[in-house]
């Protein structure tokens, strides 16, 4: 019997089994995801509550979170509430026509090169403009054409010019750089098949490009979900005049009136957390695949 005969093959180890995943649909991850959060977030606010008190430092200084809420329950019906009615829906506005112009834009990108060639670099150049400049040179834009800032917007009838325009600005660019990329992720394989069925760019934007950037889309709405709060405050803030939370902010300031500024803040953060939820739910029920991948 050779050599070869003799040798024994040995079966080759079996490797050690991989260490369980938490996952987050189990439920251990489940509890987990809002235990932690809640957790982190009691601490803060108890942390924010009695700092102040221990440290000694006065209510005009840093008011307690308990002095706040009660500011802002004593000022709902009168200043916080109404007001707040309009920066709402300056966010809501910019943030349906910023994302509205973004996706058409992205459209255009993505069916001419040439298009995106020209206005990509522009788009980016305004990007950087900063968002605190953008108010008054959208009034002093307006003057000079001899448009009213305060008068809403023709076609839609409601909102402040200025404002509205910065909000849009803010939300336009997330959007339009997500979109961008989400038009292109497509199945290379399912592209190559419509080629060969003989389909037109228009059909194949709107059975295959459009369908899988819905994912990136979502991606976007979740930031420009809160950017639209923040440009409308900005715009309001900047502009110096007594309408939405973001005009008062000023008069709270300089009437040293601190709890009803910090007031104002829990108010435009909840609304804006809330909108973020909002979105968050539609996706969850809008695009159930992306949850299970």
């Amino acid at each position: 019997m050779s050599s070869a005969e003799n040798r024994v093959v040995e079966a080759p180890a079996a490797a050690p089994p991989k260490p369980a995943r938490l996952s987050a649909g189990t439920g251990v991850g489940l509890a987990l995801r809002i235990v932690l959060p809640l957790t982190v977030l009691a601490i803060f606010l108890l942390l924010w509550n009695y700092v102040p008190t221990w440290q000694g430092l006065p209510q005009f200084e840093l008011p307690t979170f308990g002095e706040d809420i009660k500011a802002l329950a004593d000022s709902w019906g009168t200043v916080i509430g109404p007001n707040l009615e309009k920066t709402i829906v300056d966010a809501l506005v910019g943030f349906a026509v910023g994302n509205i112009l973004a996706i058409v834009g992205a459209v255009l990108f993505t069916q001419s090169k040439y298009v995106e060639w020209t206005f990509y670099p522009l788009a980016i150049m305004v990007q950087t403009i900063p968002i605190v400049v953008l108010a008054p040179l959208f009034v002093i834009l307006l003057q000079v054409y001899g448009l009213n800032p305060d008068a809403p917007l023709p076609i839609i009838g409601i909102g402040s010019k200025p404002i509205l325009l910065v909000t849009i600005l803010i939300t336009f660019f997330p959007t339009l750089v997500n979109m961008t990329v989400g038009l292109r992720a497509v199945d290379p394989n399912l592209y190559d098949l419509m080629r060969l069925l003989n389909a037109n760019r228009l059909t194949i934007l709107w059975r295959l490009r459009l369908p899988s950037s819905i994912p990136y889309l979502f991606s976007s709405f979740k930031i420009t979900s809160t950017l639209c709060f923040v440009g409308a405050v900005v715009g309001e803030w900047m502009l110096a005049s007594q309408q939405g939370l973001g005009g008062y902010l000023n008069v709270f300031y300089y009437e040293n009136d601190i709890p009803e500024l910090w007031a104002a803040v829990i108010a435009i953060v909840a609304c804006s957390m809330a909108f973020f939820g909002i979105v968050v739910l539609a996706e969850r029920i809008l695009v159930p695949w992306r949850q299970e991948r």
